[in-house]
Parts: structure tokens; sequence; C-alpha cells
């Protein structure tokens, strides 16, 4: 058990570090995605009996589309969130 007050390595106690905690939550979010997305198109191709072939560059396109959907709506909002006072930004709601 910490001492009160004590904050674990790594961190300042005002939040997390930008970017080692950016990056692993982005690689914890891309294997989460990654994991549910195969799992639901093989749940839905089975039971649908759908007959499905899946080729790298289908693969690949569906990854960099998603990639490219998640930043632009995950990153760019967080970004502009992190610039607001705290207070403002709740007084806004």
């Amino acid at each position: 058990m910490r001492a009160h007050g004590a904050e674990p390595p790594g961190t300042s106690g005002r939040g997390a570090e930008s970017g080692r905690s950016a990056a692993r939550d982005l690689a914890h979010a891309t294997r989460t995605c990654r994991d549910a997305g195969a799992a639901a198109a093989m749940f839905a191709a089975h039971f649908a009996g759908w007959q499905t072939v899946v080729t790298l560059g289908s693969a690949v396109t569906a990854f960099v589309f998603s990639a490219a959907v998640g930043l632009l709506f995950g990153i760019w909002p967080a970004k502009r969130a992190a610039k607001l006072d705290p207070i403002d930004a709740l007084r806004y709601e």
C-alpha cells in the first residue's frame, strides 16, 4: 500500500504522461478492435452461412481505413479537450 500522496513511478500526479500513456492506450485499442472485429466477422459469417475469403490487400485496406477514422475522431477531439481548463470545460456542459 502506498503512502498518502505518493505517486507511482513514471507519473507526475497531474494525469497520465502524454507520450507513453497515449502510445500504450493506442496499442491496446488497436489490439482490442482488431480482435473484436475478427471475432464479429467470423461469428456473422458462420451464422449467416457466408463463404468468406480474406485477402492481404483487403485486410490492409480495412486496417488503414479504420486506423485513419480512429485517429481522426479519437485523437483530434482528445487533443482539443486537453488544451481546455478543466473548470471551464465542466462549466460549459
